[in-house]
């Protein structure tokens, strides 16, 4: 477990596989994420003071001998790591589940996750930038989870690498990354990661307003993600939804019309054929004030009970 409690102030937030404490420390609140049980810790470390930090989000590559991140947040934090061995009926899949299980109840948001050749050579994960040899690994072996957690006073990032080794041992590597006040993580950071692994994605920074139009704004970030959908075959959803007090048979029209420009914009910048649909106020997400927005789907793509 990665340990810094100092306040008596102490909040457990349960969730689903994983579990966070909340503690605060003179200076900041820091959300600790707890181990996985019967995991041993082999390695930790605390940085004595704040330190500028290259918060990784995306994969990396070695051009020369220089290491290259096709994403990187350069922050100034406090840095903490735990490095843990599971236990021989933990794969590495559930590790990474409980991982992102903890992270997600608590509030977090997934920056970035890629996993085996996707995140890039494993050698350079494990010997450059983490300097761990327990972290040696296959490329396919390898499964990388960047997220954060914001409060009122801090943002907590953490950088989250499992492997696992020729032996079949599974090991986890866990870095958080305390920064003072709030981190501009950008939007549609994992824009691609999201709609490959789940068939569907909101898209952040898009969304029709009460009569289901697109600011100019939103058709700009439109423009700039459109070239990402060309690594997608199949169909191509745009779907609107638009809610309101108006009848559903008007709020159906202003979507589809929200629908089309958004389609329209796509098609015209990436040269692609995505087909528009206009939801209303007709799909609700599941849990929360409903709430107007714009999705991509790949309906191929889209995780189907067993």
């Amino acid at each position: 477990m990665i340990l810094l409690p100092r306040k008596a102030t102490s909040i457990l937030l349960f969730g689903g596989l994983g579990v966070l404490f909340m503690t605060e420390m003179s200076h900041a609140e820091v959300l600790l994420l707890d181990a996985l049980p019967r995991s041993t810790s082999v390695d930790s470390y605390t940085s004595e003071d704040v330190a500028p930090y290259d918060f990784i989000a995306g994969p990396v590559e070695r051009i020369r001998r220089e290491i290259n991140f096709e994403r990187v947040i350069r922050v100034d934090g406090r840095v903490r790591s735990e490095t843990y061995e599971m236990s021989n009926s933990t794969s590495r899949e559930d590790a990474m589940d409980w991982y992102r299980e903890a992270l997600m109840s608590a509030g977090g948001e997934i920056v970035f996750e890629c996993e085996a050749r996707d995140c890039g050579r494993a050698a350079i994960w494990g010997g450059s930038i983490f300097k761990l040899r327990v972290l040696s690994a296959f490329d396919s072996k390898q499964h990388y989870l960047a997220a954060a957690l914001k409060t009122e006073q801090s943002t907590d990032l953490f950088s989250i690498y499992v492997v696992e080794r020729g032996n079949r041992r599974v090991y986890a590597h866990v870095v958080q990354v305390t920064v003072d006040g709030e981190v501009d993580l950008g939007t549609n950071l994992d824009f691609s990661g999201t709609l490959a692994r789940h068939g569907q994605v909101i898209v952040e920074g898009v969304v029709p307003d009460r009569q289901g139009k697109l600011s100019d704004d939103a058709l700009k970030q439109l423009k700039v993600l459109a070239n990402e959908l060309l690594a997608f075959s199949g169909s191509i959803y745009v779907v609107c939804h638009v809610y309101g007090s108006r009848s559903s048979d008007l709020l159906l029209e202003q979507s589809q019309s929200c629908a089309e420009s958004a389609a329209q914009t796509l098609n015209d910048e990436a040269d692609i054929e995505v087909i528009p649909f206009g939801a209303g106020p007709l799909a609700p997400k599941e849990g929360g004030v409903p709430q107007s927005r714009v999705e991509i789907v790949v309906p191929a793509l889209l995780r189907r009970e067993p």
